[in-house]
């Protein structure tokens, strides 16, 4: 697989990201592919502590999430995640719904473009 180059759109700085796995395309490819895995996993338990109301369980549910999308370097989501988690924290789960659904998009395009880069085509 040939390194990406940014393509206009791009939400992910492949080149610098591939730098930061030490040039390891294989490595990337990895990550990219246990974070397609797990995330729909993250994003339930996100859904479930702010259903609950459960302050605890957002921010810890969040911090994964914010820790999961960061390792791309894609500011939007992991800003929203950020944002979820620091609710939890100061102790509020509920009247979150548009942060929720604003970082559900960012992560629809963000396993869109890391699909894309898993197919070969990014």
């Amino acid at each position: 697989m040939e390194p990406a180059e940014p393509r206009t759109g791009a939400l992910i700085d492949w080149p610098t990201l591939l730098e930061d796995m030490g040039g390891d395309e294989e490595i990337l490819l990895e990550i990219v592919e246990l974070f397609l895995e797990y995330v729909d996993d993250q994003v339930e338990d996100l859904g479930e502590a702010l259903d609950a109301g459960d302050p605890a369980r957002l921010d810890r549910a969040a911090h994964k999430l914010k820790g999961s999308v960061a390792q791309f370097g894609y500011e939007p989501a992991r800003v929203l995640a950020y944002e979820l988690e620091e609710a939890g924290k100061a102790g509020r789960a509920t009247g979150l719904g548009d942060v929720q659904a604003r970082l559900l998009g960012e992560l629809d395009r963000l396993r869109g473009e890391l699909r894309r880069f898993a197919d070969g085509e990014a």
